[in-house]
Formats: structure tokens, C-alpha cells, sequence
């Protein structure tokens, strides 16, 4: 998720905020043509419209991001832009640690059609 090092900002308790923040991020990102449900719901974690975030023991945020692709995007290229857009972003906003993010490709949009699998 890089070494970059960005001033934090005050600490949100509602990981509602975190994660909207890290729909609009992911959003933004080039080849993602949406969010995907995923299975956060069936694990009992909260579930933002394809984000399912959680924190750990120590109080670190994880995330895990279900995203519809287009069809030739480079998905390691991707994945990389999420974490690091993400993790900006959470950084301006609070003083939250991000312990992990993980995207997920869920589905595959081809030109012409919408995705494959409708989650």
C-alpha cells in the first residue's frame, strides 16, 4: 500500500464513513465500472455497497473491496491504485490505522454487455 506518510486527521468511531470513502475512492479508480454486494453479509461483517470493513484486536481497519471490472484492465495495476487511493483518502480524514485492504474482483463488465455475474 506504499510508505507514503499522510498527517491524519481526527478519528471517525462510525466505519460507515470509512466505508463510503473507500466506495468513492474505488469508484474513481480507472477500469471499475461498480461495486459488487460480495460476501461480507454472510460473514457478519459491515457491508458499505461492496465494502465489507471490520477492525482487529489492535484497532486497525481492514477493508475488503468487491469490485466489477472492465473486460483488459490491468487487475494488479488496480488492485494497487484501490489501496493506495483508499488509504489516502482514510488518511486525510482521520488518524485511523489501515491494516489491510483487499480487492476483489467479482465480476467481468465486457463492452456491450453489463457483468457477468449479477451480485
Amino acid at each position: 500500500m506504499g510508505d507514503t506518510q499522510y498527517p491524519p486527521g481526527p478519528q471517525s468511531d462510525d466505519l460507515a464513513d470509512y466505508g463510503k470513502l473507500a466506495v468513492q475512492e474505488t469508484l474513481r479508480c480507472d477500469g471499475v465500472t461498480g461495486m459488487h454486494k460480495g460476501v461480507a453479509d454472510r460473514l457478519g461483517m459491515r457491508k458499505i455497497s461492496g465494502v465489507a470493513i471490520r477492525r482487529d484486536k489492535e484497532d486497525r481497519l481492514h477493508l475488503d473491496i468487491s469490485i466489477i471490472v472492465k473486460y483488459g484492465t490491468d487487475l494488479r495495476k488496480l488492485g494497487s491504485d484501490i489501496q493506495n487511493a483508499v488509504v489516502r483518502a482514510i488518511a486525510q480524514e482521520s488518524a485511523e490505522p489501515v491494516a489491510q485492504i483487499n480487492v476483489v474482483v467479482a465480476d467481468i463488465e465486457f463492452a456491450g454487455q453489463g457483468p457477468t455475474n449479477e451480485g
